[in-house]
């Protein structure tokens, strides 16, 4: 399912299909790898000891993500407070 669906079915009141009842998966064609770098000079060898690191400085990190960034900054998100 792509985030289309998802919208389409909320911006739209009537369609003339369900999409999760009316369709079936039959194929993975792509998959995206979310990636969590960190500069070598924070102390943070694990995601939960960066999101510790993170929670204990608000508003003094920052982060930067490629393209479009909807899924990058999706999860960033994710992990606010």
């Amino acid at each position: 399912m792509s985030p289309a669906n998802a919208i389409n079915a909320t911006l739209y009141e009537s369609l003339p299909f369900n999409f999760v009842r009316d369709t079936a998966p039959v194929a993975g064609l792509v998959r995206f790898a979310l990636v969590l770098e960190v500069n070598p000079k924070v102390p943070a060898a694990t995601a939960a000891e960066f999101i510790a690191y993170a929670k204990a400085r608000p508003g003094k990190l920052s982060m930067a993500s490629f393209g479009p960034a909807r899924r990058a900054i999706s999860r960033a998100n994710c992990s606010r407070p």
